[in-house]
């Protein structure tokens, strides 16, 4: 079969490209937002990405201080409470100052960092591993595209993982600069040095999977050279390494060291509080084995069989894996690799296929790092040792870095195959060719996701339309009284940040991972969560020009801040000794009824009448439980049949409770399970369940 023309040639690959770019952009953006009206995220992390973005832009023109953002006032330090998105500045202020608004700037930063991750995969796809250009483009694609990333569509902070191949091609120009002295040498290893640190300033996952994942991936050449030539011969190969490459390696580190200035000077904080994960949480987003194919309920091609063989897709964090056509090719390349003695450069010259083989080998040792077995994972040493890694929560993210292997690998292996049976003189036989087509097709089609995350852009302007500036005797402002209370804490918190970014000040309010007080977890209604709000500002001397914001009628109320606080503390102790005696009376009216205690718990009296709905319930093993805070139920004591009724509080939540009903109860435990010994005890240093056991006698008429 006659060649392509060159020319013809060209023009077929620049089309490729740009339809591979299109295609790219399509995929990642849903292509079901063709008005611009729906944007890429759910209703909270998108607001959050957007909220902090628009700090920037603020501080690029002097209305904001450079690490203050302008949440959880007067705490200065909350920038460290987030990600500080600093790379994804530059091009959403330019979108900002181009006229678009916040969410469509928002929008055009999802769809830059797409083209960029697709251009920058692309050229180190086919300058890096030498791909053909179909294979390169179909590799970017995929990449670009990940299923894994499309399940964190909602996670604006990820699209960071855009930067990998930017990160990663700046370090092949500079192991394929021969003299390290070349100024190519030193600006790539420059130029490395400061986005990896800013890459931190950025976003935290990205930057220390990133971080980690290639010291693992030297880690396994170095154990390979020490199997293959021993430990003599592998010290000298790091000897003479650091010696040919000293100078770009320490202005490298010194580059790095400077760029983490702004990450340090932010985050230095919370790591002194003291402020990280419980390992038991970050076992909760850990991957089982199954999660190497769990690709979420929203798969196209592979969800509906999942489902069909009722397969646990567990919490939202661990639906990364990879699809099974591309991970097949992993295992069969790999596999390949194996017999073929990859490792061995005697057997197998070329470098790039030891390169693979390797990067495969990292990828396989990654996943057995982070999947748990019983309620067992090796991560747990790294959790415990390694700097940075007691901060990551989700750690089912990590799939994102495998499923970027496993694409590369099994792209690279394709091109391979091709390659052989071209010079079989097959390569461009028809059924070779429709095979490859196929099998490319599938590979894109198998990445595909619906999304549910989607940003109403218009339902967003709308709300924030109705508020204006609340004029010079308001500093900073929290919201209270929301239209209703059925969406998450969080929700309303966000509302709080996109008012202060709309108005110009700041907000009590805050979301973020770490919560610095009870209040921002809280939906913004009742007295508890206006007295724990009033408690921080007081406790914070920020007490003077703040306003309370209604949120049904968008109007603002300056607050003097100490009167308002006793006010609403009054209120709070008295919401305890109410909620108590309904609970109380609640088990009088059950046991009138003659009623068994065994079935004295939340659910069985408010579907029976004797509780009001609006206290809610637990299941499963907390099915006592109300609020977190309320207990309820049959108790075992030496007086015969007995129940107890607890609440959470500080002694000076609870006294009140002590005084009315201490003497009718049997036993009283505070906290619990210690006794009560009243001398001992102060109205704020002590905190825990109180807890009144009564016997069942003694309420019975």
């Amino acid at each position: 079969m006659r060649a392509w023309p060159p020319r013809s040639a060209g023009v077929l690959g620049c089309l490729t490209v740009l339809l591979g770019l299109l295609l790219a952009v399509l995929i990642n953006h849903h292509w079901f937002y063709p008005d611009f009206n729906l944007v890429p995220g759910d209703r909270g992390d998108t607001r959050l990405v957007i909220f902090t973005l628009e700090h920037w832009l603020s501080a690029f023109k002097g209305q904001e201080p450079f690490l203050v953002l302008n949440m959880f006032y007067p705490e200065r330090l909350a920038l460290g409470y987030a990600d500080g998105l600093f790379l994804f500045a530059l091009p959403y202020s330019t979108f900002r100052a181009l006229g678009f608004d916040y969410f469509t700037s928002y929008q055009l930063l999802f769809i830059f960092m797409t083209a960029l991750g697709y251009a920058a995969w692309l050229v180190l796809l086919r300058t890096g591993l030498k791909l053909d250009v179909g294979f390169a483009v179909l590799g970017a694609v995929l990449l670009t595209c990940l299923n894994a990333l499309q399940q964190q569509a909602q996670i604006g902070k990820l699209t960071a993982f855009s930067l990998y191949p930017v990160l990663i091609g700046l370090l092949v120009i500079y192991a394929n600069t021969r003299d390290k002295t070349n100024w190519k040498s030193w600006t790539s290893a420059a130029a490395f040095a400061a986005l990896l640190g800013l890459l931190f300033f950025t976003s935290y996952y990205p930057a220390w999977f990133f971080v980690f994942s290639l010291s693992l991936f030297v880690l396994v050449l170095l154990v390979a050279s020490i199997v293959r030539q021993g430990i003599p011969a592998t010290m000298r190969m790091i000897r003479d390494f650091l010696s040919n490459n000293r100078w770009p390696l320490l202005s490298g580190i010194l580059i790095v060291v400077l760029s983490l200035v702004p990450f340090a000077l932010t985050y230095a904080p919370l790591v002194t509080s003291n402020s990280k994960r419980s390992f038991s949480l970050v076992l909760e987003f850990t991957p089982h084995l199954r999660d190497i194919i769990n690709v979420s309920a929203q798969n196209y091609v592979w969800s509906p069989f999942l489902r069909w063989a009722e397969f646990e897709f567990g919490d939202r964090e661990v639906q990364m894996g990879s699809p099974l056509i591309v991970l097949v090719l992993f295992v069969y390349f790999l596999v390949r690799q194996v017999m073929a003695r990859a490792w061995d450069a005697s057997r197998v010259t070329d470098e790039r296929a030891r390169l693979m083989f390797w990067m495969s080998t990292t990828a396989v040792v990654i996943f057995a790092l982070i999947i748990q077995v019983r309620g067992a994972s090796l991560w747990y040493p790294i959790y415990s040792l390694v700097p940075g890694a007691s901060a990551l929560r989700a750690l089912g993210r990590y799939l994102i870095i495998i499923d970027m292997i496993v694409v590369v690998a099994a792209v690279y292996g394709l091109n391979e195959f091709y390659r052989s049976q071209t010079l079989a003189g097959l390569g461009r036989r028809p059924h070779v060719l429709a095979g490859l087509v196929l099998v490319a097709a599938l590979l894109v089609a198998e990445q595909i996701n619906s999304s549910p995350f989607r940003l109403n852009k218009a339902e967003q302007l709308a709300f924030l339309a109705r508020y204006r500036e609340p004029g010079p005797n308001c500093s900073a402002f929290f919201i209270d009284n929301p239209a209703s209370t059925d969406l998450p804490a969080g929700y309303y918190q966000l509302d709080a940040m996109m008012i202060a970014m709309k108005v110009g000040i700041p907000t009590v309010n805050g979301y973020s991972g770490f919560a610095p007080n009870e209040a921002f977890a809280m939906v913004p209604a009742g007295a508890e969560y206006k007295y724990r709000v009033l408690m921080w500002l007081t406790e914070h001397g920020a007490e003077g020009g703040i306003c309370d914001l209604d949120e049904q009628t968008a109007d603002f109320r300056p607050v003097s801040v100490s009167a308002e606080l006793a006010r609403q503390e009054q209120l709070y102790r008295a919401s305890f000794l109410d909620a108590f005696s309904v609970l109380y009376s609640a088990a009088e009216r059950f046991l009138a009824d003659g009623n068994q205690l065994s079935n004295l718990y939340p659910q069985f009296l408010e579907e029976h009448g004797y509780l009001d709905p609006a206290f809610g319930y637990q299941t499963g093993v907390g099915y006592k439980w109300m609020q977190d805070r309320y207990w309820i139920g049959e108790r075992a004591c030496t007086r015969g049949p007995c129940f107890g009724i607890g609440v959470v509080g500080t002694y000076a939540d609870i006294k009140g409770i002590i005084e009315k009903y201490g003497e009718q109860a049997d036993k009283i435990f505070f906290p619990y399970p210690e006794s009560y010994v009243p001398q001992t005890l102060t109205p704020r240093d002590s905190t825990g369940e109180l807890l009144l056991v009564f016997s069942r006698d003694r309420v019975q008429p």
